[in-house]
């Protein structure tokens, strides 16, 4: 195939500098949709079109087709299910990765005039004004998923791409596979992070430089949900965050994914002490530039979980609770201050959990709930005193 040589003017060399800056800077934006967005802005007028649109797999819920010009989610049927639609007679995927670079006539020949005739046209192409358009497709991440950019013109006649914009998507091909390739590396490298973390027995959360989290294991959701005072364990876990992200303001920094730190603070509540411990890690979340991994270690770690006490002793989440400050020795007024509830409640709490664990006094409880073997002594009766 030969290619047409077209001359470049001072502003397409311009606009296509921009283009590659935008296509090579994902983590200059603060995330990919951002980026997504970004790109469509920069490489629309550069190819003169009056629509692009940016796909990728979508991930967390983001959408795969990004577009600021149409509404890819109020299309019925999805273009996703117009391309199956296509795919048996067309091989338009397949076609579309090998060409790399291609216009809509080039993707449908031979069957040209008969595309013309086809529903996905008729009932899709008209409707959306998409007439004229080209395209870059590339395979690329793990799985081998399609990742395209895509530039249509609205009118059915006039303008169009052209030799031209053709001989510009092949100088635009490279850069976007490299753009794509990287992107989703990063994106699989964070969730072998976020995999890996959710099978530890510590709490655990990746959380960006303003402290906000990104991703919690659930050993540290469990922890959450049973600490009354959670709300300020999830400061402190937010502070040692914004605490070490300071790090990347520094003029000096490790390597790309190194560890630092880490910083570290104790935490006491009616219930628990913690420690919060907090790593930089440098450039592996894709779309921020900090990530910092955050640690919670509980101090009475030594009295089995809460879902492991609901289990064994058939106590409620509630009990559960008083469970935990009864072995650390506090009163029913304590525990009444801490969960927000009565002395009266908190009492009877108290002896509902003395009965389910078979013993008499509160000193026991600890011991009752550390018990080998998993266990629970024999249910006590109620003590009836007598009058």
């Amino acid at each position: 195939m030969t290619h047409t040589v077209f001359p470049l003017s001072s502003a397409d060399v311009g606009d296509l500098q921009a283009s590659f800056l935008t296509l090579l800077s994902p983590f200059d934006h603060p995330t990919v949709d951002a980026w997504r967005v970004a790109v469509n802005r920069t490489l629309r007028p550069l190819f003169g079109a009056d629509m692009a649109t940016f796909a990728m797999p979508p991930s967390n819920g983001k959408r795969e087709y990004l577009s600021e010009q149409i509404d890819y989610d109020a299309l019925k049927p999805s273009y996703p299910e117009w391309l199956e639609m296509c795919e048996p007679q067309f091989r338009t995927i397949e076609r579309a990765v090998a060409l790399g670079a291609f216009s809509r006539k080039m993707l449908y020949l031979p069957n040209w005039s008969w595309f013309h005739r086809s529903a996905y046209y008729n009932d899709f192409v008209v409707p959306l004004r998409a007439y004229d358009s080209i395209g870059i497709h590339v395979r690329a991440g793990r799985e081998n998923r399609v990742c395209c950019l895509l530039f249509h013109h609205e009118r059915p006649t006039g303008k169009r791409f052209g030799r031209r914009g053709i001989a510009l998507a092949r100088l635009i091909l490279p850069v976007f596979k490299s753009a794509v390739r990287t992107c989703l590396h990063l994106r699989e490298h964070h969730a072998d992070v976020s995999s890996a973390i959710d099978g530890l027995s510590d709490g655990v959360v990746l959380a960006d430089s303003q402290g906000r989290p990104l991703h919690q294991n659930p050993a540290l959701g469990e922890m959450l949900a049973f600490e009354p005072d959670r709300d300020r364990l999830g400061k402190v876990i937010g502070d040692v965050a914004v605490a070490l992200s300071r790090f990347a303001a520094l003029p000096a920094k490790t390597d790309e994914g190194a560890l630092r730190g880490p910083v570290s603070r104790a935490l006491d509540t009616a219930c628990a002490s913690y420690r919060v411990s907090a790593s930089y890690l440098a450039g592996s979340h894709a779309g921020d530039d900090t990530v910092v991994l955050v640690t919670v270690q509980r101090a009475t770690s030594s009295l089995p979980s809460q879902s492991i006490m609901r289990e064994r002793f058939s106590l409620t989440k509630r009990e559960c609770q008083v469970a935990e400050f009864l072995a650390r020795g506090k009163s029913d007024a304590a525990i009444a201050r801490a969960l927000g509830i009565s002395a009266h409640t908190a009492r009877h709490h108290a002896e509902n959990v003395r009965l389910r664990l078979g013993v008499h006094s509160r000193e026991d409880v600890e011991t009752a709930l550390r018990r080998p073997g998993g266990a629970p002594a024999p249910a006590l009766r109620p003590h009836r005193s007598c009058h």
